[in-house]
């Protein structure tokens, strides 16, 4: 009797903590919109292409939004460590230590992160080229009261806050959220992020294929979702 209810206590005991752990994943909120995000791998291999493919999907009613970008919400993808501090503070300083990502005009709306202060970088200003948006995390260990307007710096770059982000989960979630910022910057990306609107998402996903196959017919068309 012991040897039978022994494991069966043990494996109902792990069932439930098992449960519990997928319905923190399931429901925690981790600060953006992972639901209805496609991610079409290989693009890289677009070359000059990719703003050309970018726009092309923009065409397809089902699809909201389109960034191209590897840095990404989710482990595995692209990470770019850096210290910053406050502008001229760099021999008084230890300095924060965060991640600064590069990312283009559509990201925010693509990701579904939310703007806590001021603003995001915008196509009609030429001054954001050297302007970054931060997250909380960072406005707080950088001792930024009135981010806004604030000049900060990684050593060899200098910014100006435009924005401070909603904190947002971009690693195993038994860490605290780091401090974070972005900078504008197009590249040769491996990934571009399509934002499906939820409506026919076999057509939506079928439009994209044959967009993929205009743009570069002899690359396999490869994708998957962000809340996969």
């Amino acid at each position: 009797v012991i040897f039978q209810f022994t494991p069966s206590i043990i494996l109902i005991i792990g069932t439930l903590v098992i449960y519990n752990q997928t319905q923190f994943l399931l429901n925690r909120k981790v600060g953006f919109n992972k639901d209805q995000v496609m991610l079409v791998q290989g693009t890289n291999t677009l070359g000059e292409k990719t703003q050309a493919f970018k726009t092309e999907l923009l065409k397809s009613s089902g699809i909201k939004s389109v960034t191209v970008g590897d840095y990404l919400p989710i482990s595995a993808t692209k990470r770019d460590g850096n210290t910053f501090w406050k502008e001229g503070k760099v021999n008084e300083d230890l300095g924060v230590f965060g991640q600064k990502w590069q990312v283009d005009y559509d990201y925010l709306e693509t990701m579904g992160m939310r703007i806590n202060q001021g603003r995001y970088f915008s196509k009609e200003m030429a001054s954001d080229s050297a302007a970054v948006v931060i997250n909380k995390a960072m406005a707080e260990k950088l001792g930024l009261k009135n981010p806004l307007g604030e000049r900060i710096e990684n050593g060899w770059q200098k910014f100006t806050v435009i924005g401070v982000v909603e904190d947002f989960n971009f690693e195993t979630m038994k860490q605290k959220v780091n401090p974070l910022c972005m900078v504008l910057g197009l590249y040769n990306s491996t990934i571009v992020s399509v934002k499906l609107s939820g409506k026919d998402t076999k057509k939506v996903v079928s439009d994209v294929a044959s967009a993929w196959k205009s743009f570069s017919p002899d690359q396999p068309f490869r994708y998957t979702f962000l809340d996969e």
